[in-house]
């Protein structure tokens, strides 16, 4: 089953590739996350994907994990059902290893290191931007295996979506945006609510009792809003909120409520025809209170104000130089008495990228300043050669950190002062190419990190401490094609992710991945499939607990009926497979998702 999913997966993507309505050269989408200024991903020096609005419609995906883990190098584990704490791995990296950003702005836990991916709604998300590859010289801590960052909703007009589906799933959304002379703003609106499953098995050892459905339910409000002044300064705004209720089984919480809230003010001007400068403040917190059986057991928020200064200044027709400042202030608030609750961090970073005929290369350095530990320096360097105006090969050398958790470091009665960071070294050299409305990439990496904390026990007392070395390496393949009849796309990803002090596999992490989708348009309908292949896993550090390798089909279809109106659905897991992604912790079977949505001009 496993091999014949795999080479039908294959199968599949490639015969897009022989049609002949190979007509029109594809426009490369623009990125901004690699270097902090825009560029074309044809011709950036980092491995980096761009999801557009257009294709999470026509994925149809459900949730962010899922719209992510239809993406080269990344997997996602989750415990339980929707709404459920999830992990994700990128090239093989922890979670606490992802930098992410919001419209420009770190969203996440200060306390655990990483961001809720299950509470943003992807009905307020226009556009999102993954770089793998370490990018510390350029954002700082965590960004280890890359950066993802997601653009909200904006637009012109209006839309609005209304689903339903099984376990008595309910969804909808809407907005509205408007541009008129220099001003122009968009507000949008989603919720969603799920009776969902029982989270996990209540026949294992260690596991809380519970046989029931564990259910979500998540509301969520985006707004934007610009205002041209003159012909050189541009100031905006933004705000995202999301409102999530979740439960789950265990012994000691199982229910979470939990607010995420990204405010920024952003000024961008142009001083000079050479010189742009861009100053942004902003504010993003991430606040979990938590229950068991209703009642009240702890509560962890964090709240992170940050202050950016940018200035992109370019050097005749192949120079740019950019030069920027980062001060971040970050406060956690919880019930427990954490020893230190405050972090103050500054940084400083300055790049140079340079484009000539044939060659490019891109240098980047930054330093922190830290209260806690001896401050971090952080350096990449790329180099590309462009064969033709299709083939672009490139290469880069760079190093990132992760700083300790407050969890890490000062949680009562398990905390470690002493620790320092987590870093990390990644080569990677990769070629690209693109022919018509084709286009593959073939990379391969490796990325050794050194101080890896992990937790030990010592005299019953259990602590984390700087114990661990990890090794990295692997190969990622991509092809995709796209015309007006058919959408393909196919990735492998080959990795070997070993802990190098014991020599065991990293867990969670699969050594062969591969993802496919399909799409056919046939007048008014739109018709396509996916597949998710993830092979043999470990669920522990000791490599004592397998998970096995499983294949997943889906179907999906949608159809313009009317002037502006689409009916879509889609069967998730269509063979109803059972398969593990974290140990005891139950996943979802086969699901379907009916939706009817509004958006003009979208059919005549």
């Amino acid at each position: 089953m496993y091999r014949h999913c795999l080479l039908g997966g294959i199968a599949a993507a490639f015969s897009a590739f022989s049609v002949s309505t190979l007509a029109a050269d594809t426009i490369a989408p623009v990125t901004v996350t690699a270097t902090r200024s825009a560029e074309s991903a044809n011709e950036s020096l980092s491995s980096v994907t761009v999801v557009d609005r257009e294709e999470i419609e026509r994925s149809q995906s459900s949730s962010m994990s899922e719209l992510l883990s239809r993406q080269p190098g990344v997997e996602f584990t989750r415990n339980g059902g929707r709404g459920t704490n999830s992990s994700i791995f990128l090239r093989g990296t922890e979670s606490d290893h992802v930098l992410v950003l919001v419209d420009g702005v770190e969203v996440g836990s200060a306390t655990t290191g990483t961001a809720s991916f299950e509470d943003l709604p992807l009905a307020n998300v226009e556009r999102i931007e993954i770089v793998r590859g370490p990018r510390s010289s350029l954002y700082g801590s965590r960004a280890i295996g890359g950066v993802i960052q997601i653009f909200t909703r904006e637009g012109e007009g209006g839309h609005a979506t209304v689903g339903a589906g099984t376990h008595d799933r309910r969804q909808g959304s809407a907005g509205y945006g408007s541009k008129s002379g220099g001003t122009s703003f968009s507000v949008n609106v989603s919720a969603e609510e799920t009776d969902g499953i029982d989270a996990r098995e209540n026949d294992c050892n260690f596991c809380a009792d519970e046989p029931d459905d564990d259910g979500y339910e998540n509301q969520s409000v985006n707004a934007r809003i610009s205002q041209d002044i003159g012909e050189a300064v541009t100031v905006s705004g933004r705000v995202l909120a999301t409102d999530s209720e979740v439960e789950y089984d265990g012994s000691f919480q199982n229910r979470t409520e939990s607010q995420q809230r990204v405010y920024s003010g952003r000024v961008d001007a142009r001083i000079s025809g050479n010189w742009n400068t861009r100053v942004q403040l902003s504010r993003s917190t991430d606040e979990s209170d938590n229950f068991l059986n209703r009642q009240a057991a702890n509560t962890f928020d964090t709240t992170r104000d940050s202050l950016g200064w940018q200035n992109e200044i370019t050097l005749g027709s192949s120079q740019i130089v950019t030069l920027g400042l980062d001060a971040e202030s970050v406060e956690v608030d919880s019930n427990l008495t954490f020893a230190e609750d405050e972090r103050d961090v500054t940084g400083a970073y300055v790049q140079h990228q340079w484009s000539g005929h044939a060659w490019s290369s891109e240098v980047s350095l930054r330093g922190e300043d830290y209260d806690e530990f001896e401050d971090p320096t952080t350096g990449s360097i790329a180099l590309g050669y462009r064969f033709n105006d299709s083939v672009q090969a490139f290469a880069s050398y760079g190093t990132a950190f992760r700083a300790p958790t407050f969890n890490e470091l000062y949680f009562p009665g398990f905390g470690n002062d002493a620790l320092e960071p987590e870093e990390s070294r990644t080569i990677e050299a990769g070629l690209r190419g693109r022919y018509q409305a084709m286009r593959w990439e073939a990379t391969a990496y490796r990325t050794e990190i050194d101080e890896l904390i992990d937790t030990v026990s010592a005299g019953g007392q259990f602590s984390p401490e700087n114990v661990d070395e990890a090794r990295i390496q692997g190969l990622e393949f991509s092809v995709g094609v796209t015309t007006s009849e058919w959408d393909g796309n196919v990735s492998v990803d080959l990795k070997d992710a070993e802990n190098t002090e014991t020599g065991q596999e990293l867990s969670r992490r699969a050594e062969i991945g591969l993802k496919g989708g399909l799409t056919r348009n046939i007048g008014d309908w739109s018709i396509g499939s996916d597949v998710t292949i993830q092979g043999d896993r470990f669920d522990d550090a000791a490599n004592t607990v397998p998970l096995d390798a499983y294949a997943l089909l889906n179907l999906r279809a949608s159809w313009d009926f009317a002037r502006d109106w689409t009916a879509r659905l889609k069967i998730a897991n269509v063979g109803d497979t059972e398969y593990t992604l974290a140990d005891t912790y139950n996943t979802l079977g086969r699901t379907a998702l009916l939706e009817v949505a509004w958006r003009p001009g979208s059919a005549e």
